[in-house]
């Protein structure tokens, strides 16, 4: 099975490269607001299929450290409930 999201995990996680999906975040959310949670297992998921096996800790911690900075730069925003949605203003 092919990646869905091939491009999140171009380049070699494990090494320390990439930045882990934040387009990726972008485009999920764009389609409907989704919870924090939703989004790290998409993007565990995704990495099953593009590497074929668990994340290390590094990269599950980048993957958080992502949405984080999506966050932090306004880019997302939470609603309430806790689920995250794109600001359009």
């Amino acid at each position: 099975m092919q990646s869905k999201h091939r491009e999140i995990f171009s380049a070699d996680p494990e090494a320390g490269e990439g930045d882990y999906g934040s387009a990726i975040v972008i485009s999920l959310i764009a389609k409907g607001a989704m919870s924090e949670a939703d989004i790290i297992k998409e993007l565990l998921v995704d990495y099953d299929e593009t590497h074929g096996g668990e994340p290390s800790a590094e990269v599950k911690k980048r993957i958080k450290t992502t949405i984080e900075n999506l966050k932090t730069s306004g880019v997302l925003v939470e609603v309430v409930g806790g689920v995250l949605q794109l600001n359009l203003e």
